[in-house]
């Protein structure tokens, strides 16, 4: 489990909800699509499963999603016609901390000042 304060304060939204003091992530009804409508998202999917579930839900809405070399294939990339998809040239999936927080870094370069949501599988 990662445990750097700066992924912690990354994972951490206020737009609406409550915030969860014990892990500092929001807390607020999946359900409510409207959310997904009303807010920026920047995604960083880890797994195939994540890409694929965040892809699904960010059709029609802001959501720009970056994922690993092994959450996507380069010649699937290349057959997405997802326009916010961006693909590292590494893999995220048993990465150690470093190589997240230098993912983070990237994505904070190119999406200054937005919240970056973490897939997190328990």
């Amino acid at each position: 489990m990662i445990t750097s304060g700066r992924l912690t304060r990354l994972l951490m939204v206020q737009e609406k909800g409550e915030i969860d003091q014990s892990t500092n992530c929001l807390l607020f009804d999946s359900r409510d699509h409207d959310f997904y409508s009303r807010t920026q998202m920047i995604y960083l999917a880890i797994t195939p499963q994540g890409l694929h579930d965040i892809l699904e839900i960010a059709k029609d809405r802001q959501i720009h999603v970056w994922c690993g070399a092994d959450a996507l294939s380069e010649s699937a990339f290349q057959e997405l016609s997802f326009n916010g998809l961006t693909r590292f040239n590494y893999s995220l999936g048993n990465a150690d901390a470093l190589t997240l927080e230098n993912a983070l870094s990237t994505i904070e370069e190119h999406h200054p000042g937005e919240r970056i949501w973490v897939e997190y599988g328990a």
